[in-house]
């Protein structure tokens, strides 16, 4: 698919969009302009945390939410958790994965091996996220490799 492919059923219009990689490389999404609906897919995790896999990438995952609000949604309708505003999925998706490369640059420019700066970072900010406990080492550490590859 290209960046944007329009469909018109009736009055109603409907745009695919690709973004940019942001869980995986194929992310797009669902935007209803007319209604300020978008079905974000796995770029927007709300309630829930979100997962770093070795394919996603954080870098380019906080851009391309970027992308997405800047179409202005009124409703939000994620991969994960409940529909929401803007202001809801900006917390629970972009503001942690802000937070959690700003902390791995941190571990990278100390010489911290990854080990370290997964226990390291409090990432008890984002505790009332469901699966915190199974999932915030493991993103530390997923980041923190995906990082240490582009410092390279």
């Amino acid at each position: 698919m290209d960046d944007k492919r329009e469909i018109k059923l009736g009055k109603t219009v409907i745009q695919l969009l690709r973004l940019g990689q942001a869980h995986t490389p194929g992310d797009i999404v669902v935007w209803l302009p007319q209604q300020r609906v978008v079905f974000a897919g796995d770029i927007v995790y709300t309630e829930r945390m979100l997962v770093v896999l070795p394919i996603s990438h954080s870098g380019s995952w906080v851009q391309t939410f970027d992308k997405l609000a800047q179409l202005g949604p009124k409703t939000i309708i994620p991969g994960h958790g409940h529909p929401a505003d803007m202001a809801t999925a900006r917390k629970d998706t972009r503001d942690y994965l802000v937070y959690l490369r700003a902390e791995i640059k941190k571990s990278l420019d100390q010489g911290e091996m990854q080990h370290n700066a997964e226990d390291r970072i409090d990432q008890s900010g984002f505790r009332y996220l469901a699966n915190f406990e199974l999932l915030a080492r493991r993103n530390a550490g997923q980041i923190y490799l995906e990082m240490e590859k582009e410092a390279f």
